[in-house]
C-alpha cells in the first residue's frame, strides 16, 4: 500500500509511503453506495521523496541487485 503524506510548506514536495503488510480485516458495506472499510498490520515502511507527476513504480523493498 502506498500513499502521500504532503508538505505543509509550499515550497517542499511531501513524502510517498510505501508500506508492506497485510489485510487483516474488511468490512463490506450493508449497501452499494457506501465504501468498504479496511483494517492493515503493516510490518515495514519505505518513506521515498515525492516528485510531482511521477510515480514510483520500483519495489522499493527489493533488496540491491535483485532482479524480478
Amino acid at each position: 500500500m502506498n500513499f502521500i503524506l504532503l508538505s505543509s510548506r509550499v515550497k517542499e514536495s511531501g513524502l510517498e509511503v510505501a508500506c508492506k503488510g497485510e489485510v487483516v480485516r474488511l468490512e463490506t458495506p450493508p449497501s452499494e453506495g457506501n465504501q468498504s472499510a479496511l483494517a492493515v498490520k503493516i510490518s515495514d515502511y519505505r518513506l521515498i521523496p515525492l516528485v510531482p507527476g511521477r510515480a514510483n513504480l520500483n519495489d522499493p523493498f527489493a533488496q540491491p541487485g535483485e532482479h524480478e
